[in-house]
């Protein structure tokens, strides 16, 4: 069974609709990311020498925009879905929306902050470095790049890995990064996802299933059924009927040295 039957078993979710909101929704009401990640991205904002200009690569729903487009002199929001541009501005009217991927979007000024946060599961693999390098090209002398991602071995990554093939280490950025003469530091930030039943715990699997199967892979996996997610979340449930596993993230921050 290739992916595309898997995600027929468990139908794809469109990033422009109401259900894929909803299943994101419900990892955010469910998960601590939110709550652990704004914290440290606050702190790497106040650290900034100027706070002129900041891109959102992958801006989505807007949420993240939403959060510093107050603490910036100009917001920029890349997304290449154009039937979410008009959710962005929703969200941040007075943010730049641009269209195009990480590899063509032409941001006009230099950025003091750059944020890429859970975006690579949708760039293919081979692309990755030359996508950091480029998100790099658009820093200011003092400006930051952070790139976020979910640690391979957290436990929805693995259950992830075991359905699609797929894994995702932003480790393995950092030789050539640091060969390429930038200063880059990666830490682990633990994050636990809680979710209150079967149906919660599927939807919210759907969800990240739904974009990493949508970057072509030469990865193939054995069957893989809805039943046997089942027994495999089942690893993760708790007496009163709820799922807990960690959904821990990696931080990868990168400057010139």
């Amino acid at each position: 069974m290739s992916s595309e039957q898997i995600m027929s078993t468990l139908p794809a979710l469109d990033p422009a609709g109401e259900g894929y909101q909803e299943a994101f929704a419900a990892y955010l009401a469910h998960s601590d990311e939110a709550a652990v990640t704004r914290p440290r991205l606050d702190r790497i904002v106040a650290s900034l020498p100027e706070r002129l200009e900041f891109i959102d690569v992958g801006a989505g729903f807007g949420r993240t925009v939403r959060w510093f487009v107050d603490s910036f002199a100009h917001v920029v929001a890349i997304e290449p879905n154009l039937e979410l541009h008009h959710r962005i501005t929703l969200a941040a009217p007075d943010a730049e929306v641009l269209g195009g991927s990480i590899l063509t979007a032409q941001p006009r000024l230099p950025a003091d902050l750059v944020l890429c946060s859970h975006i690579l599961y949708y760039v293919p693999r081979q692309d990755w470095q030359a996508c950091l390098n480029r998100m790099a090209s658009w820093l200011s002398e003092e400006g930051e790049l952070v790139v976020l991602l979910q640690n391979p071995d957290s436990d929805l990554m693995r259950l992830l890995h075991r359905f699609t093939g797929r894994r995702f280490d932003l480790a393995e950025l950092l030789p050539a990064t640091r060969d390429s003469g930038w200063s880059v530091v990666l830490d682990t930030v633990p994050s636990i996802l809680a979710a209150p039943d079967l149906d919660t715990a599927l939807m919210i699997f759907r969800f990240f299933l739904s974009g990493i199967t949508s970057v072509p892979t030469d990865e193939r996996r054995p069957a893989r059924t809805r039943a046997e997610l089942t027994r495999q979340l089942d690893r993760h449930r708790l007496d009163d009927g709820g799922y807990r596993m960690s959904c821990t993230q990696d931080v990868l921050r990168l400057r010139r040295r």
